[in-house]
């Protein structure tokens, strides 16, 4: 029996494929970095640092993980990879949220105010040549702003006093634990 070339490079190519599926590995690179919080309520101003850990995968997913929460989404590298933008995810903006509010009531705001972000924003992680954060440059910042309401009794009303306010993370110090560059 003649054997048809065409069945020969058909068997060839699916072993190769089922081989080159076989040998890739999903890739996850770990920094160890430290997380700077700056608080700000008109005149009252409290500093706070802890230390974080940040996971990039290769399938474009991130984590950042700070105070036992976990800010989670996704990453894109810039054409030219000079650059890293972040997006969280829902649960991320959850856990951003928490992780705010408990700093808060833990640095003196009295648990009768309440809490409420309006806007989460992450700055770009600047890249050097070599793919890494570039630090100082890849001083990444988060700004996390929003109002703190209380309602305040008094013998014929009720009135609510609401105050603007800012936390400004400062992420410094990105230490690559393992993995590779972006």
């Amino acid at each position: 029996m003649k054997k048809s070339p065409w069945i020969v490079c058909s068997l060839a190519a699916l072993v190769v494929g089922q081989v080159t599926a076989f040998a890739q590995v999903s890739t996850t690179t770990v920094y160890s970095v430290t997380a700077s919080n700056i608080f700000s309520v008109g005149k009252h101003h409290v500093a706070v640092s802890d230390s974080a850990v940040a996971t990039f995968l290769d399938t474009g997913s991130c984590s950042v993980e700070v105070s036992g929460e976990d800010y989670t989404g996704s990453y894109t590298v810039s054409k030219g990879a000079k650059d890293v933008v972040l997006t969280l995810n829902a649960a991320g903006e959850a856990a951003v949220v928490s992780n705010v509010t408990a700093l808060l009531y833990a640095n003196g705001l009295p648990t009768n105010v309440t809490v409420t972000v309006k806007s989460i924003k992450f700055s770009k992680i600047t890249l050097g040549k070599n793919g890494e954060p570039i630090t100082p440059k890849a001083a990444v910042t988060d700004t996390v702003s929003g109002t703190l309401s209380e309602t305040v009794e008094t013998k014929s009303s009720s009135k609510t006093k609401t105050k603007s306010f800012s936390l400004k993370t400062l992420w410094v110090d990105w230490e690559k634990t393992s993995g590779v560059a972006f």
